[in-house]
């Protein structure tokens, strides 16, 4: 039994924490499991704050639940995610949580998803904010589609998602970081991308967000090292180390869960020499060994992947049990051979890194509503350095207008495969929803 107090865990029959004293009994008669709280947040039909309709839940998980929902003052619907109560139970708890979404707020960034407002509902722990109502794939959908395939990604596909990854990170980090970037929270629609959740992790009570984590989402090992042993100085490059098990991931077909292991290892050395080194030095243990921002990195990679002169990448690894006797040897580039660098050591050695964990259970994603096709973007990358602060003054915290996309981001889009014909990110198609394990919250 997971406490929400401070994150330890406890017999399954215990009354009281052990660790806190947290009152077990109590809390089990509000929220019998951890599964079962998530999902009886909000109820279909309800009226939250006396004015978000709730039509339906898209997702839950640990944290808490996604519904759609119906902004009666405007008469759009809208993406609402209420938190779970356990989280945030004190008053410091729900003032953070408060003061976190409202700095989240004033990210007005074309690859970040807007946040219109936040709140509570008949209690202070009954926590919530809306967000714009995404029709898109999760990178998480699209990797799994890919690999399941057995098929590589191409520069041309690798190079603009993180392109636009960059553009929002470099941008967000001027104010503050992300902290829980992974394949789930970040949305591929049409002509672009967008990255959710932005600035959630700094509103909940660490421990028992890494407790969840840990037990109960595969979000656990994109989450930096410094940030798992809560460490006081955090920055931006704990989002560039994510973009490294992100990117690891996009290439090898193996999530890097916080060590080199021999799987791992054995498909980093069938890529390029610089892509393999590049990937090291952005999962580097301590933060001072990564790469100091997130286009910095980009470009790097951009770079690897030309020098390959149009060799294609090897595809991912297929599964544990089938093993890498099918890896074909490391595609030769012009540039020598050299040995990657070894990850950067520790400024303190002596500091354990907590909390790792080979078998991650299958969580929920966050916001996978479906779409009507699946999406990519092609090759053509759009630098935003100079639209990267862009006027959204359009739109006012309760509006749900989106910034619309420029036309030349609409040559951005690669379809793959067949599976509809209409290409806007606000149809809903139920028929084509991704299941639960694609939606993380």
């Amino acid at each position: 039994m997971l406490c929400f107090r401070c994150g330890s865990y406890n017999s399954d029959d215990a009354l009281k924490c052990t660790v806190c004293g947290q009152d077990l009994a109590e809390g089990q008669k509000k929220a019998p499991t951890t599964g079962q709280h998530a999902a009886m947040i909000f109820v279909p039909g309800e009226l939250v704050a006396g004015r978000y309709k709730i039509i339906e839940q898209l997702g839950s998980g640990g944290v808490g639940a996604v519904y759609r929902a119906r902004d009666t003052e405007v008469d759009v619907d809208i993406a609402i995610k209420g938190i779970s109560g356990n989280l945030v139970q004190t008053e410091e708890e729900q003032k953070t949580f408060s003061k976190a979404i409202k700095a989240a707020r004033k990210l007005q960034h074309q690859n970040i998803v807007r946040i219109y407002d936040e709140g509570h509902h008949q209690q202070p722990n009954r926590r919530f904010f809306t967000m714009k109502l995404l029709e898109g794939l999760t990178l998480r959908k699209i990797i799994r589609l890919r690999h399941d395939k057995g098929q590589a990604f191409s520069p041309e596909e690798i190079v603009p998602i993180f392109h636009q990854l960059a553009a929002a990170l470099d941008y967000a980090h001027k104010q503050t970081w992300h902290g829980d970037l992974k394949p789930e929270n970040i949305i591929v629609l049409p002509d672009l991308l967008k990255i959710t959740d932005f600035a959630l992790v700094k509103g909940l009570p660490l421990k028992p967000f890494l407790g969840i984590a840990k037990s109960r989402s595969k979000g656990f090992p994109y989450i930096a090292p410094e940030l798992r042993v809560e460490a006081q100085s955090i920055d931006g490059r704990v989002d560039i180390y994510s973009m490294g098990v992100i990117l690891g991931e996009m290439l090898t077909g193996i999530v890097y869960e916080g060590h080199f292991s021999r799987a791992f290892t054995a498909a980093l050395e069938q890529l390029p020499t610089r892509l393999d080194g590049l990937i090291r030095r952005a999962l580097a243990e301590h933060p001072d060994g990564r790469f100091a921002k997130a286009s910095e990195m980009v470009k790097d990679v951009e770079s690897a992947l030309n020098a390959m002169g149009g060799t294609p990448l090897p595809p991912p690894v297929p599964t544990a049990k089938e093993g890498f006797s099918t890896l074909s040897p490391r595609p030769a580039v012009a540039a020598p051979r050299q040995p990657p660098p070894p990850p950067p050591q520790e400024t303190n050695p002596s500091q354990s890194i907590a909390g790792r964990r080979k078998n991650i259970e299958d969580d929920d994603s966050m916001m996978e509503l479906g779409a009507s096709q699946i999406l990519m973007l092609e090759s053509q990358v759009i630098h935003r350095d100079d639209r990267s602060n862009i006027d959204d003054s359009s739109i006012s915290n309760s509006g749900l207008e989106d910034s619309s996309s420029s036309s030349d981001e609409s040559n951005l889009v690669r379809r793959l495969g067949n599976l509809g014909s209409t290409p806007d990110d606000t149809v809903d198609d139920p028929t084509l929803r991704g299941g639960p394990d694609d939606i993380d919250t």
